[in-house]
């Protein structure tokens, strides 16, 4: 997500949000939130249970019970995704012609899996019935 983290350290069940930066000897520690965008600067620590924010990223808020509950989460559905992509890309060739030839029997329509799969949407459309 474009996160750039240089020369710092992230602990486990840490977070850090989309296009944040991490800054030399800066410290983000277990159960603290970077929020997106940020840059935390040199040296700086972000306690456990609190969210930083903005450019230098600075002190925001105590996390909530349910935002900290969050970072365990979505560290799972990443783990889940990275599973199914994994999954996915060691397919053989005839595994994926098979499994178009089942989604289009299917009538299974998700057009950003379409286009990577080579199919065009608008020419596998379901046309309506009269």
């Amino acid at each position: 997500h474009a996160a750039t983290l240089h020369a710092c350290e992230v602990a486990d069940e840490a977070f850090v949000g989309m296009g944040a930066t991490v800054m030399d000897g800066a410290k983000v520690e277990s159960g603290a939130m970077v929020a997106a965008g940020a840059l935390v600067p040199a040296n700086a620590v972000i306690p456990t249970g609190q969210i930083w924010a903005g450019s230098p990223a600075k002190f925001l808020r105590n996390l909530t019970a349910e935002e900290t509950a969050f970072i365990t989460t979505s560290a799972d559905n990443y783990a889940a995704l990275a599973e199914t992509h994994f999954a996915e890309n060691s397919k053989s060739f005839e595994e994926i012609e098979a499994d178009k030839k089942t989604r289009k029997a299917n009538n299974e329509r998700s057009e950003d899996y379409d286009s990577h799969l080579g199919l065009d949407p608008a020419a596998n459309a379901v046309q309506p019935t009269m």
